[in-house]
């Protein structure tokens, strides 16, 4: 009996299937990172295509079979982990391969965790692709950003360090058991420019949106003048070249009446992630 008590629905399309596996771009170079292999149908199609497939799943009767569907495959690595609990950086790190990309069928009650995690470990792993299939609400999500639409920190902290598209629509036929959703494909190339400073600026941008319906203004440290007319508005409506302007305004103000005289990513950690700085007591 197949159980979706962890939020899983296997895909069995085999045109999705070869859809996925084929926006990935897929070489012997490649190790290419899956959570929630399921029963292994997915894996096993990166296997014939990858240089190495590291795959995760935590039901234990589903690692079972996919790991006896998998047995012949020398070059999946299949873990009975959960994802968000592994020190991915020191684990992928270990293998050969010098590509890393990430293609899932991704479970959904962890795609915002997982999201999180794949930009926190992009300026270390420098993640070149993904392809993954998410609820088609939360791929809207992630992608939503103004002028179209509202920001969130996850649309927010992709921008910076993908180029992301809508593949295509997935509709509950193509999987068994039926969710009661329809499902969205996206993938994601990594940017040219990727950004020295991102976990800082994420942290930034994750904080003040814990404020999203107050003004900038009453949230920001005062002193940031070259950004000053952004102060007017709220973290969901300013568009990634304004969070950017913001960040890079913010990082460099000295705030010496609050005990802090320093920038850039100490400011960040110290001031922006709202840990208050210790006063004396005269």
């Amino acid at each position: 009996m197949r159980r979706t008590r962890l939020g899983q629905h296997f895909l069995v399309d085999e045109k999705v299937l070869s859809a996925i596996v084929e926006a990935g771009e897929l070489s012997l170079r490649d190790l290419v990172l899956e959570v929630g292999a399921g029963e292994g149908v997915l894996t096993e199609r990166l296997a014939q295509k990858a240089g190495r497939v590291v795959s995760f799943e935590v039901d234990p009767l589903l690692f079972s079979q996919a790991k006896e569907r998998l047995g012949v495959y020398p070059r999946v690595s299949l873990y009975r982990e959960d994802i968000l609990r592994v020190d991915l950086v020191s684990l992928l790190r270990s293998f050969p391969e010098a590509t890393r990309k990430c293609i899932a069928n991704l479970p959904y009650g962890i795609s915002a965790a997982f999201f999180t995690l794949l930009l926190e470990t992009t300026p270390e792993l420098l993640w070149e692709r993904f392809v993954v299939m998410v609820q088609y609400e939360f791929g809207e999500k992630l992608l939503s950003l103004p002028p179209e639409g509202k920001g969130n920190p996850l649309s927010v902290g992709l921008a910076r360090l993908f180029s992301t598209a809508r593949l295509f629509v997935v509709p509950p036929q193509a999987f068994r058991p039926l969710p009661r959703v329809y499902s969205l494909v996206l993938s994601g190339r990594r940017r040219k420019d990727l950004p020295q400073d991102f976990i800082p600026f994420f942290r930034f941008v994750r904080e003040v949106f814990r404020h999203r319906r107050k003004i900038l203004r009453s949230v920001i440290p005062q002193g940031t003048a070259s950004a000053s007319e952004l102060l007017g508005k709220r973290a969901e409506d300013l568009t990634l070249e304004e969070w950017e302007r913001l960040w890079e305004s913010v990082r460099v103000v000295s705030l010496k009446g609050q005990g802090y005289n320093g920038e850039g990513e100490r400011h960040a950690e110290e001031h922006l992630g709202w840990r208050q700085p210790h006063r004396r007591q005269d």
